[in-house]
């Protein structure tokens, strides 16, 4: 009863929360649609120029906390976007892993990967099924913060799963420029 008042008053806060992430796929998708005649070195020139934002800043000190928090908010939309063009740029791509075994590049995100980027990179929980491409979801708030020059970690729950996927997202990783590494 408490809670039907309390949403006939302020609103659905999920119900707001998804508001706010529709207009930032819009948002992903402007900057995706100025993104479309990208080539790989575009992608390359990208990433180097939104790193070049961070450079002379040092994540150990508040005030430059403060500032790389709000560039990586300022820059977020545009980021997110720039994986998707890169997905897109080696769709259908051969790529030899490390490992030595070929994989043909085929994952492009759908708005609802846009989503589960949107919702961990601002310390959300995003619970996704079988098959919605979870490692791929990851990628997306990695790249975003590791233009900070901040170490990026992704932990998942077993060796195979932390193999597997480092090997597979190492080629979107690589195409933007991005070191792997793997602990297991």
């Amino acid at each position: 009863m408490i809670e039907s008042i309390i949403k006939a008053i302020f609103g659905d806060p999920s119900e707001k929360k998804v508001k706010e992430i529709s207009r930032l796929i819009e948002k992903i998708k402007e900057f995706e649609k100025a993104q479309e005649n990208f080539s790989l070195e575009d992608v390359k020139n990208k990433t180097t120029e939104f790193k070049s934002k961070f450079e002379w800043l040092d994540f150990k000190d508040a005030e430059d906390t403060k500032k790389i928090k709000a560039i990586l908010n300022e820059i977020k939309c545009e980021a997110f976007a720039l994986v998707k063009t890169t997905a897109k740029l080696i769709n259908g791509q051969t790529f030899t892993l490390p490992s030595g075994k070929e994989v043909v590049w085929n994952m492009i995100p759908y708005d609802v990967q846009l989503i589960g980027w949107l919702a961990i990179n601002d310390w959300n929980i995003s619970e996704m099924k079988t098959w919605e491409w979870k490692t791929l979801v990851a990628t997306l708030p990695a790249y975003l913060n590791a233009l900070s020059w901040i170490p990026v970690h992704i932990v998942t729950v077993n060796d195979y799963l932390a193999k597997r996927d480092s090997e597979e997202m190492w080629i979107l990783y690589k195409t933007l420029w991005l070191n792997v590494w793997i602990i297991v």
